[in-house]
């Protein structure tokens, strides 16, 4: 394996720390890291790339992933910061990853929350509970999607 093809999963690696470094610190994920993780993943699909059909379907999913960013932070699911930074680890896989995508987030996400239950076991209904760093979830999903492409 060629060590140059690891590049991208470190820069996204990377960047999953410092997202969860600030959700799980402030509860915010700036506006600055989710431009930087989107510029980051499109360079990422245009240099893995042979031709703008590779990278284009990255595009549309980020598209995609912000339309349902908004609408889950429209039903206050999630955050503005967790919709935008949602859409920003999209543009790293292709729509056809999409649905792998969410599994994976929901996964990791699903993990946060039950440690966060273990934790609170006591004060389940507590308002600690419904304040889960979901960029937490959203970044290293992410890595769990993009690591598939060095382990399988």
């Amino acid at each position: 394996m060629n060590l140059l093809n690891l590049v991208p999963l470190i820069i996204l690696v990377s960047i999953a720390l410092i997202a969860s470094w600030t959700d799980v610190r402030s509860r915010l994920l700036p506006n600055w890291l989710a431009g930087l993780t989107f510029v980051s993943g499109l360079a990422c699909a245009v240099w893995v790339s042979e031709g703008m059909e590779d990278w284009l379907p990255h595009l549309l999913h980020a598209i995609i992933a912000l339309m349902i960013g908004f609408a889950l932070y429209g039903f206050k699911v999630w955050g503005a910061g967790d919709g935008k930074f949602y859409s920003a680890v999209a543009v790293w896989s292709g729509l056809s990853d999409a649905l792998i995508l969410i599994v994976s987030i929901t996964s990791v996400g699903l993990i946060l929350a039950v440690v966060g239950i273990a934790r609170n076991w006591g004060s389940l209904f507590s308002k600690k509970l419904s304040s889960i760093p979901y960029g937490v979830a959203i970044g290293f999903g992410a890595v769990l999607n993009q690591a598939r492409e060095y382990l399988l």
